[in-house]
């Protein structure tokens, strides 16, 4: 019968060297395995966003009526100072979601009347650490601007939204397509008054839009104001990406631009 062989055993340096090495491996892996958490959940973040783009216009269309896509901002007006209840939603859903509605026009299609939540349509989240952009590329003064979206008098081109010599990123300032909403569709027990969401995609029962749409979404954080006040939305990246998307005014097309670097 053999005898059994003697059973091996590691010193500690050699223990020491398998540590180091695996956390040399770690550092080295962990990095990349984080930029690709985040490429994934800003692609699916787009897809969402287009999907309920087109929700929202087949919607118009099947039932002869207005839409609209809200996006909340941070500069949204109405929002109670005082209601914990406003504070918590405000912060869950600003520059983090968008909810579709149906909406009537007034004033000539120059103001817009809240009128229901589409049935079974709650707010779209967007992944973790992606953010609406509070800022838009603009191709000059002339084009209306409403900070994180830009109404074009026509589609860009990617050419047209990156290397004209124009271009600058602006703050949020009021526009048309901005959509009333009483706070009692928003927070349970919430009163006649309204909230303004400045930021809104808007078809018509033809499915046309209003206006051509340009929106970005780059990665970014929401932080809770402190008694009452708006959420601050910051950028998490020194230098911001933009990912693009433009929605056709006559059809509805989709257009993805290649990301854009400040």
């Amino acid at each position: 019968m053999k005898k059994p062989g003697k059973k091996q055993t590691y010193t500690l340096v050699e223990l020491l060297v398998v540590v180091a090495l695996a956390a040399i491996l770690f550092g080295i892996g962990l990095p990349a395995f984080n930029t690709l958490t985040k490429g994934n959940a800003m692609t699916s973040s787009i897809n969402e966003v287009a999907g309920k783009i087109k929700a929202t216009r087949a919607y118009a269309v099947s039932n002869a009526c207005y839409t609209a896509l809200l996006f909340p901002d941070s500069a949204d007006e109405g929002w109670s100072s005082s209601s914990s209840a406003d504070s918590k939603l405000r912060t869950a859903i600003t520059n983090r979601t968008c909810r579709p509605c149906v909406v009537v026009p007034r004033n000539n299609e120059n103001e817009w009347i809240f009128d229901a939540w589409i049935d079974g349509e709650g707010w779209l989240e967007l992944g973790k650490s992606v953010i609406v952009s509070r800022e838009a590329k603009c191709i000059d003064s002339s084009e209306k601007n409403c900070g994180g979206f830009a109404y074009w008098s026509k589609v860009p081109s990617q050419s047209e939204l990156t290397n004209h010599g124009d271009i600058t990123l602006r703050a949020p300032v009021d526009c048309t397509y901005s959509v009333d909403v009483p706070r009692s569709y928003l927070v349970e027990g919430g009163n006649s008054d309204k909230v303004t969401f400045l930021r809104a995609i808007i078809f018509r029962p033809n499915g046309q839009l209003v206006e051509n749409v340009v929106l970005s979404l780059q990665e970014g954080a929401v932080i809770p104001g402190s008694s009452g006040s708006k959420p601050e939305v910051v950028a998490t990246r020194d230098v911001p990406v933009y990912h693009a998307l433009g929605v056709n005014k006559f059809n509805g097309k989709i257009i993805y631009y290649t990301p854009i670097t400040e």
